[in-house]
């Protein structure tokens, strides 16, 4: 029997009880009488005794049902005392604003999986908190109050805000095929010259105009490492602009994610371009005010962000290994 069901047996028994007949009692509860009637012999089923005797009419309680009268009128009310608390209580929650928590987030990142984890958890009964997204805010808007939590490739020292590194992040050369068959793909880094090459604007925090050769130790020797903006044809925007012109096979792509054009590697469209070479790796770092850091919620918060990354980049990474063996099979 459904616990709504025998809470409303027991009910009309009470009814009855007071001097109500089935038909009152049935009345004053919202139901029919037959309804009522099935109730009440149902309860009498699972107790194993009559409560009222049904020859008599109006209905009386039985012998037995007039023993346990006092201590059903005390569940009954019992059970409506606990049903109106939990309304209020209920009530009162929805006056409680919830706490907003403003994120910003790179326009160079996969963000999906990440927003789908803080939507969920946003949703979850008791979270007291609603979330607000941005992009690409910077550490200044943290710091005069903007948001209240910034992910960026970037590690910067402030003095009121605490750092959390998720990750090194390396970033590919990628082309799209059709740039590829009009323009003859580089060999070596030197041959970067002959190409267009998509760059992050110089203001962005996370931009770099070195690339490296990846197994080379020095950095100076012009065989491991190559001066972007000393080449002759570099294109610069953000990142939302790198991205478009690569899909529009405009030239190479330089410091863009791989999660931010998953769809159009898995399709073919793109490949990586001198797998060996890259500019520094990004370190990818979680910012918060100091007066937020050590907030329960906001530990959580963070804690949720840097597990959801750390797996995007691990898969990002895995994707590259993919690619650079294919590139170099």
């Amino acid at each position: 029997m459904k616990l709504y069901d025998r809470k409303l047996s027991w009910k009309i028994f009470c009814l009855i009880g007071q001097g109500r007949t089935l038909s009152h009692a049935a009345q004053e509860c919202g139901i029919d009488l037959p309804y009522a009637s099935r109730l009440i012999s149902k309860l009498e089923d699972e107790l194993g005794f009559f409560l009222v005797l049904h020859r008599p009419r109006p209905m009386k309680l039985s012998e037995n049902g007039i023993k346990i009268f006092p201590f059903a009128e005390e569940f009954v009310a019992a059970q409506d005392r606990l049903e109106n608390e939990c309304r209020e209580i209920g009530v009162n929650l929805q006056k409680i604003p919830k706490r907003s928590i403003r994120i910003s987030l790179p326009i160079n990142l996969n963000k999906e999986p990440l927003l789908e984890k803080l939507v969920n958890y946003e949703r979850r009964e008791g979270s007291g908190v609603t979330f607000e997204f941005s992009a690409d805010m910077g550490l200044r808007a943290l710091i005069e109050r903007e948001t209240d939590i910034s992910v960026g490739f970037y590690r910067k020292e402030e003095p009121t805000l605490t750092c959390r590194q998720i990750a090194e992040y390396r970033f590919p050369l990628l082309a799209s095929k059709k740039y590829l068959a009009e323009h003859p793909a580089p060999k070596k880094a030197q041959d970067l010259e002959k190409h267009v090459l998509l760059l992050r604007y110089k203001t962005s925090p996370a931009f770099s105009p070195i690339l490296l050769k990846k197994s080379a130790n020095k950095t100076s020797d012009p065989n491991t490492s190559i001066d972007l903006e000393r080449l002759p044809h570099v294109l610069k925007g953000d990142g939302s602009y790198c991205r478009s012109m690569l899909l529009k096979d405009v030239g190479i792509s330089v410091d863009l994610t791989l999660g931010v054009v998953a769809e159009e590697i898995q399709s073919g469209k793109l490949e990586l371009v001198l797998p060996a070479w890259g500019r520094p790796d990004a370190p990818l770092c979680v910012y918060c005010r100091n007066s937020n850091s050590e907030s329960p919620l906001y530990r959580e918060v963070i804690d949720l962000i840097s597990t959801e990354i750390s797996k995007i980049v691990s898969e990002e990474r895995a994707l590259f290994d993919q690619l650079a063996s294919r590139s170099l099979g």
